[in-house]
């Protein structure tokens, strides 16, 4: 049974979804970059706030603030969905493409590049419930203070360092950290707090 989740008109939320049975499949570089891809998608065409994120072995964490018509549990499902249609499609690429080109190269990412990425359809919403990529639902918190915002802001951005996968969060390249202090490492953009 999915949870009844409570929408604060101009509410800012703290978002974390976990992968299925917390595999790891974000130490995949192809994983992250779709990820980023997909959500730098939903983030113009949802037209949320985006205000800090960090992609993590096993789970994203994402600081946003719906704006429109689409609550948070919308835009987490569409974010999750679309994710995890083209994550599929891309190991069965993989699959079915392994090993060497005719010319005894090494085959290349198949991320799928498309301006408008795959949606919901038949046979593909199937696939993810026999393959899961996520855990079903997501943790959620509304944030309410100032200080509030500030902390959960760092906790992202410093997730991976919390985490012992670096030393220094500049090293965590699949963060909004770059962002944040403008290290000219930014993968998308975000929407900065006045």
């Amino acid at each position: 049974m999915s949870q009844k989740r409570i929408n604060i008109e101009g509410g800012i939320y703290f978002v974390t979804s976990r992968t299925f049975n917390n595999k790891e499949i974000f130490t995949d570089e192809n994983a992250c970059k779709l990820f980023i891809e997909v959500l730098d998608y939903y983030h113009k065409k949802l037209e949320f706030h985006l205000h800090a994120y960090v992609i993590m072995p096993n789970h994203v964490h994402l600081l946003i603030q719906p704006t429109g018509r689409y609550g948070i549990s919308e835009i987490n499902h569409r974010i999750k969905g679309n994710f995890a249609i083209q994550y599929l499609q891309n190991q069965r690429n993989h699959q079915n493409h392994k090993g060497s080109d005719a010319l005894g190269g090494k085959k290349k990412s198949s991320i799928n590049t498309a301006s408008e990425p795959l949606w919901f359809v038949g046979k593909k919403r199937h696939r993810i419930r026999i393959n899961p990529v996520w855990q079903k639902s997501f943790y959620d918190r509304a944030i309410r203070t100032e200080t509030q915002r500030e902390n959960t802001m760092k906790y992202i951005d410093f997730n991976a360092v919390k985490h012992g996968l670096v030393d220094n969060p500049e090293k965590w390249l699949y963060s909004s950290y770059h962002n944040h202090h403008q290290t000219s490492k930014e993968l998308i953009e975000i929407d900065y707090l006045t």
